[in-house]
């Protein structure tokens, strides 16, 4: 449930960057072009809404994004695993990084009513994350390298390096 929620939030912010008109581009001395995509926390929020909206997801309602310096702090709520239709309150830290060219999102916090996160289930949930995030970068264009993610109490900037293509 947990590495789902945060998979489809850090997939909204990447589509939120990618949507937005605060671009920069300008060359990189080592090859290529870098470009710097910033989206504001408020437009964070407002995409992830538009994106549960349309995709037709309960899995998360009332989600709010609040950009820290260096982490991600997400909190709404959640239905419960057994098909009651309850909903409780959540709450999840995740740091966002790059690893060699691709996004790296670790929990270091989960609070859910009535489900305990003990370390052993944040780990499986960090690596059921790093699995999915790697699955999608396959997928991506070998010439665009992700070289940074920077996260402030107001905004949220991708950076990566655009390469000329061999073909």
């Amino acid at each position: 449930m947990f590495q789902r929620i945060v998979l489809l939030i850090l997939l909204t912010m990447g589509l939120v960057a990618c949507n937005r008109d605060n671009l920069s581009v300008q060359g990189n001395p080592n090859g290529g072009i870098d470009i710097k995509v910033t989206a504001t926390e408020s437009e964070v929020n407002t995409s992830l809404s538009n994106v549960l909206a349309q995709s037709g997801s309960s899995a998360l309602r009332n989600p709010s994004i609040d950009l820290q310096d260096g982490q991600i702090a997400i909190s709404g709520e959640v239905e419960r695993q057994n098909n009651s239709g309850e909903y409780v309150n959540a709450d999840i830290v995740v740091i966002v990084t790059v690893v060699d060219g691709l996004l790296s999102a670790q929990v270091t916090y989960a609070n859910v009513e009535g489900w305990a996160a003990d370390d052993v289930r944040i780990t499986a949930i960090n690596q059921r994350i790093e699995e999915a995030l790697q699955g999608r970068a396959v997928r991506d264009n070998p010439n665009l390298t992700l070289t940074a993610v920077t996260v402030t109490d107001n905004n949220l900037t991708f950076t990566l390096n655009a390469q000329k293509s061999d073909g």
